[in-house]
């Protein structure tokens, strides 16, 4: 059950745990603190995060897309590490999105099409 999974527990810093708490508070109000971690595995529920990610951030600024993208990377590897998600993780996606790259996402956000490097950002320069 996502509201009950643990992952913020162990997060040792303060600031990133409250960060994090944004997009697992999110995703707990929209898929419902009952629904079980299944509904993240496959296709299928790559296909539903990709589409409520979108929906829920679209049109944020790439700062706070990749900074929701991190908390979604780590809960993923954490859930998976609890044996808690099986398989290949078909999401998150494992790239970062530059301001110039994203001024909305699409709904490709599980590929790399809408997403650049980091090494593109200019911010990495």
């Amino acid at each position: 059950m996502l509201q009950r999974s643990g992952f913020l527990g162990g997060v040792p810093n303060a600031n990133t745990a409250r960060s994090y708490a944004i997009a697992l508070r999110a995703l707990v109000a929209d898929l419902g603190a009952d629904a079980p971690m299944t509904v993240l595995e496959g296709e299928a529920g790559a296909d539903r995060m990709a589409a409520w990610f979108t929906g829920r951030w679209g049109s944020a600024a790439a700062a706070t897309v990749n900074a929701r993208l991190d908390t979604l990377r780590s809960a993923y590897a954490w859930w998976r590490n609890q044996h808690w998600l099986t398989g290949d993780p078909h999401w998150p996606p494992n790239a970062r999105f530059c301001e110039s790259a994203t001024d909305r996402l699409s709904s490709a956000t599980r590929t790399t099409s809408a997403v650049v490097s980091n090494a593109n950002c200019p911010s990495a320069h």
